[in-house]
């Protein structure tokens, strides 16, 4: 994909995440474009990209800087990590799982270092409604993202 078609792209998560809403809850459509190129890239890029899109994502929302970056860039890690680490083929179970966990961590992690450097902003079972409703919002589209070679 070329670079306009990564900008496209993250400009459209950034819409769909301000737009579409399940029983309250935004899914985090970057998380799973980070996800993605985790995935199909591996460490460098995930990790780069990831903390491309949380500075983007921190930007946006006029808070403090780099939780996003964070969250997004372990998240970006973590989901070139599980290529690695899996010696069984790659099935859409694990996509799942693999979407579902980089949400959480993307998305604990953010609000961990929001927690620690701005004050706690809403209580911690309201953030774990949200992370988990988010996770398994983007577990299903997990389904049919595959690393490369898996096609």
């Amino acid at each position: 994909m070329s670079g306009l078609g990564y900008t496209l792209l993250i400009v459209l998560s950034f819409v769909l995440e301000a737009k579409v809403r399940v029983l309250g809850i935004m899914p985090s459509v970057s998380t799973l474009i980070v996800y993605s190129i985790g995935l199909r890239n591996g460490h460098l890029k995930g990790l780069a990209f990831g903390a491309l899109i949380g500075i983007v994502s921190d930007s946006l929302s006029g808070g403090m800087l780099g939780p996003n970056l964070l969250g997004k860039g372990v998240a970006g890690y973590f989901s070139a990590s599980l290529t690695g680490l899996l010696f069984f083929r790659w099935t859409p179970f694990i996509g799942i799982i693999g979407a579902g966990t980089a949400t959480i961590i993307d998305r604990a992690v953010s609000f961990i270092s929001i927690s620690i450097f701005h004050g706690m902003s809403t209580s911690v079972l309201h953030a774990l409604y949200f992370i988990l409703g988010q996770a398994v919002l983007n577990s299903v589209v997990g389904l049919f993202i595959r690393p490369k070679g898996n096609d």
